[in-house]
């Protein structure tokens, strides 16, 4: 045998013991995080992503409700109780230059848990859902008190590029804390309209 050939040999075996060892010593939930939490856009980074220190899901690319449900697939965040119902227990945050859609193809009731929200500085377009705040230990909206003391789910549209609202239901959302106050509208760049 070569010198060149026994080098190939040696590197590829070192490959696959490393491969073995990152086996056995990295659990197997935490090998493909990432890859569980994570759609590449190509050269702007994630499409999709989770961070779970801020519980927050990001969209950076142009995608539908389908598309995080996909990507995300942990009923720790989304959940699919069933008959086209999603429970959303974590923010998820719309960016720049993206177009989100929420649409009866995906989805027919988005319930939003806690204080989490839709924070929007792209585009958004829902049509034909419902959306509402979601309280799971009384499997209902969370009602309001006269002084919008009581923290619920939130739509945030800060400095955004629009979109639209069409044959859909949003109820629920809301309370007193500014930018928090149900369907708050910041500054946007282009106007919603509403059918």
């Amino acid at each position: 045998m070569t010198r060149l050939e026994k080098k190939s040999i040696t590197v590829a075996a070192a490959v696959i013991l490393l491969l073995l060892l990152l086996t056995i010593i990295i659990p197997y939930g935490q090998q493909w995080h990432n890859l569980r939490f994570t759609v590449e856009a190509g050269e702007g980074g994630p499409c999709i992503d989770y961070d779970q220190s801020e519980n927050t899901i990001s969209v950076n690319c142009n995608a539908s409700f389908l598309d995080v449900i996909q990507t995300i697939n942990d009923p720790d965040i989304v959940e699919n109780p069933g008959t086209g119902q999603y429970l959303l227990k974590a923010s998820l945050q719309v960016d720049d230059d993206t177009t989100f859609s929420i649409g009866p193809n995906d989805i027919t009731w988005l319930k939003i848990t806690d204080t989490n929200g839709i924070i929007v500085y792209g585009k958004i377009q829902i049509d034909g859902v419902k959306i509402t705040s979601w309280d799971i230990e009384s499997n209902s909206p969370v009602p309001q008190t006269d002084t919008g003391s009581v923290p619920r789910a939130f739509i945030n549209l800060r400095e955004s590029e629009g979109g639209f609202v069409h044959d859909s239901e949003i109820a629920y959302l809301g309370y007193q804390d500014f930018g928090r106050r149900a369907l708050t509208f910041l500054e946007m760049d282009h106007p919603m309209t509403w059918r």
